[in-house]
């Protein structure tokens, strides 16, 4: 359970066995956990886009959740 003020929150996502069964061996191939396996994407996608569309400017009460 996440605490208010903390960054890290924890969120359950839905994803085929298939997906998760390659995330799984790449992340195992970086040496990172599946978690961080998908951080680290996630954080690569979001730059992406900000590169390409500008930053994503949150509103104050989202950037504490």
């Amino acid at each position: 359970m996440a605490i208010k003020g903390d960054p890290v929150v924890a969120y359950t996502i839905r994803i085929e066995r298939s997906l998760l069964a390659k995330l799984k061996v790449i992340a195992e191939r970086n040496r990172r956990s599946i978690n961080n396996e998908f951080l680290f994407n996630i954080e690569r996608i979001i730059a992406a886009y900000e590169k390409e569309h500008g930053p994503i400017v949150l509103p104050d009460d989202e950037k504490s959740e």
